[in-house]
């Protein structure tokens, strides 16, 4: 697999498609309504693409298989709340990619990202109902360092 990073013309589509991927997820596992998922999400995604751009020191890396197929993308940037630390907003590997070990290669990618910058530690979040996911994050070693519970009333 090559992994570059994505093509500034190509952002818009990808803040879009991660948008609605968010949004689903929050629906899906968060709980939330489609209606404010899709706000919350919309929300998200205008304070962290300023006038249709990634935020200055964020990259989205982009995964292409060796026909040159893209195959999905990593969305990392610095942890705004913690210095030192990436926060790994986004990974998205197409259906037909998926369990062939092209997440893996793109969290890999984003790792590497990282330490060229000389960050210390990548954090991410991921909705506890999304095993495929977690699972991935287990086998490289990521931590849970905290669990949101909640209940419906």
């Amino acid at each position: 697999m090559r992994i570059g990073i994505l093509a500034p013309e190509d952002i818009g589509r990808f803040a879009e498609q991660a948008q609605q991927r968010y949004a689903a997820q929050m629906t899906a596992h968060g709980g939330l309504p489609p209606e404010e998922a899709v706000a919350r999400a919309e929300r998200q995604t205008r304070a962290l693409f300023p006038d249709g751009g990634l935020t200055p020191g964020h990259a989205v890396l982009a995964g292409r298989d060796d026909e040159g197929h893209e195959v999905g993308q990593v969305w990392i940037g610095p942890h705004t709340g913690a210095p030192g630390t990436a926060f790994i907003y986004d990974v998205f590997v197409l259906p037909a990619y998926q369990g062939k070990g092209f997440g893996r290669a793109l969290v890999k990618a984003a790792e590497a990202w990282a330490r060229e910058r000389d960050l210390s530690a990548i954090t991410l979040s991921v909705f506890s109902g999304n095993q495929q996911a977690r699972s991935l994050y287990r086998g490289l070693d990521y931590q849970e360092t905290s669990v949101v519970m909640r209940r419906e009333l």
